[in-house]
Parts: structure tokens; C-alpha cells; sequence
């Protein structure tokens, strides 16, 4: 790998976080299906955990100064930078997992409160909002009876059935090593977004209309009795304040994949297809670097 071929990958992953931004918190007319969004979120997902390329399909040849071939060698002062930086975010973020299981040991070595669907179900004043914790295989919930209901714990459960845990940890993975992209934090928040609004659909797709309302409801209800946790769930970092409207909206509003969005979502895989599959070398101005390559490719064929 490059570091062009990394440019490209970080230019692909800009463009689609933009398109993401613009669509989940539909600032203007468009307002596409959540469908769309979370495919586009894997996308990002599937470009930044390959940077590489996926062949040399289309090749782009680039006059430029000789000083500027050193781009295309690396740099070693470059390399340590991101190497220190990666070590300082992957520190946090390994005192915050110790910590995290460090207190959920605390009530662990108990045996759980109840059960649902076979699941595990523990009852801590650790925490002020349900979570669950992949490693553990266990929804955990605060005191007190409301948080108890069929609706949180199917809620929780969903979460863990798809494994969304996980997710949000290659998720932090993706942040400790583009942490010189500031993109990629507000993607981390995005996607997690986007894993609540994909239960809230699977919890909510057999209901009628009254009991979405009531499933809102209690997501209000709940936002308002929770304070800021002791324990984050997830790890997930900071919301934004409209995360709460925005669910209930999408709740309440059932959208389909629409024709628009398929076009767009072919788009998508086509720009990640054609960057992937392009290859730029950069050559002296003097011509003696395609030269070279034109040389190269008489030997191959």
C-alpha cells in the first residue's frame, strides 16, 4: 500500500461521510431511507478497514517535480507520528475497557436478577441507562421496576443478537488508527446512531401504529429519567442533542428503500469500485518516468 492509494481511501471515505451527515440529519429536502444510510455507513466501513487497492483496472500516470516522489516512498518521521499517535488513543481506549470490566465485576460474581430469552439479566445502580456487554453475554439494567418491561429488554436483546458491540469496537479500532482523520469521529457517532435506528426498526416492524407511539413514548420517557451515565454503554462517545427526535421521527415514518436512493446506492458502490481499482504512479517531469513504465508493460505483455 501508498500513500496515494491511502489519499484515495480517505478521499472515498470523505465523500460518503458527507453524504451520510447530510442524510441522517436530513438538513434539507432529501431525506432518504435508513436503508441507504446504513448501507453507506458499512461502505465507509469496508473502504477504511481496506485501504488497499483492489487492482490496477485503471491506472493514472502524474508529471510531477522529483521533490515530490518522496510521497509516493513514505516518510519516516510521518510513520513515527502516526505510530505515537495510535499508541495514545489505543492506551485510552484499552483503560477504558479495564475499567469498564473492573466494575461490571463488581455485581458479576452474583447470579443474575432474571432472565429473558435465556439471556442473563443483572440489576446494578452502576449504571443509569441499559446497556449490554458483548464479552459477557448479559443485558444489564439500573434500579428500578420501569426498566424492566418487555420493550427494553427486547430492545437490549436485539442489540446483542446482532452484535452491535462488536461493532461499535471496530468502529473505535477505525478511530485509533485514522485518528489524524477528523472525519472519523463523528462517524463513530453516526454509526452508532445508525445501530439504534436499525433495533428501534427490527423492535418496531410488526407493530401498529399505537404501539410505535407507545414505544416512543417510552424512549422519552426514558431519556428523561436517565441522567448522563456512570458507564458508558458501548463506548460509543458523545450524542447529539436532536439523537432523540430523530429516532422517534424514524419510528413514526416508515420509509422504504426508494427508487432514488437504489440509484445512489449504486453510485456508492461504483465510486468505491473504481477507486479501489485505481492505481496513480507519479513520474519525473522529464519523461524518463513513463519511459520506464511504458518499458515495464512491454515486458508483461
Amino acid at each position: 500500500m501508498t500513500w496515494l492509494s491511502l489519499l484515495i481511501t480517505v478521499l472515498i471515505a470523505a465523500v460518503f461521510l458527507a453524504v451520510l451527515e447530510e442524510g441522517l440529519w436530513e438538513k434539507g429536502a432529501w431525506k432518504p431511507s435508513s436503508g441507504f444510510l446504513e448501507l453507506l455507513g458499512w461502505l465507509v466501513v469496508l473502504d477504511l478497514f481496506w485501504p488497499m487497492g483492489w487492482g490496477k483496472a485503471i491506472e493514472l500516470v502524474l508529471d510531477v517535480p522529483e521533490e515530490w516522489l518522496v510521497l509516493e516512498q513514505g516518510s519516516v518521521l510521518v510513520l513515527g507520528i502516526w505510530g505515537i499517535g495510535v499508541l495514545i488513543h489505543a492506551h485510552n481506549y484499552g483503560k477504558s475497557l479495564l475499567d469498564t470490566r473492573a466494575v461490571l465485576r463488581v455485581f458479576m460474581v452474583r447470579k443474575p436478577d432474571l432472565f429473558y430469552r435465556k439471556i442473563p439479566v443483572y440489576i446494578a445502580s452502576h449504571i443509569q441507562t441499559p446497556m449490554v456487554i458483548g464479552w459477557k453475554k448479559a443485558i444489564f439494567l439500573p434500579e428500578g421496576k420501569r426498566w424492566k418491561e418487555n420493550l427494553i429488554l427486547e430492545h437490549e436483546y436485539q442489540h446483542m443478537r446482532h452484535h452491535d458491540f462488536w461493532i461499535k469496537q471496530a468502529i473505535n479500532f477505525l478511530c485509533i488508527v485514522y485518528w489524524w482523520f477528523p472525519m472519523i469521529h463523528g462517524f463513530r457517532d453516526n454509526m452508532a446512531l445508525l445501530l439504534e435506528l436499525h433495533v428501534d426498526r427490527v423492535v418496531t416492524a410488526r407493530m401498529k401504529k399505537a404501539e410505535k407511539i407507545h414505544y416512543a413514548r417510552r424512549l422519552l420517557a426514558d431519556a428523561t429519567a436517565a441522567s448522563k451515565p456512570v458507564l458508558a454503554s458501548g463506548f460509543c462517545g458523545s450524542k447529539k442533542g436532536s439523537v432523540l427526535e430523530l429516532r422517534i421521527q424514524k419510528i413514526l415514518t416508515t420509509r422504504r428503500l426508494f427508487r432514488n436512493d437504489f440509484v445512489l446506492c449504486v453510485m456508492c458502490c461504483l465510486v468505491l469500485g473504481f477507486g479501489k481499482m485505481t492505481h496513480i504512479s507519479l513520474v519525473p517531469m522529464d519523461g524518463t518516468g513513463i519511459t520506464a513504465i511504458q518499458d515495464q508493460r512491454g515486458l508483461e505483455n
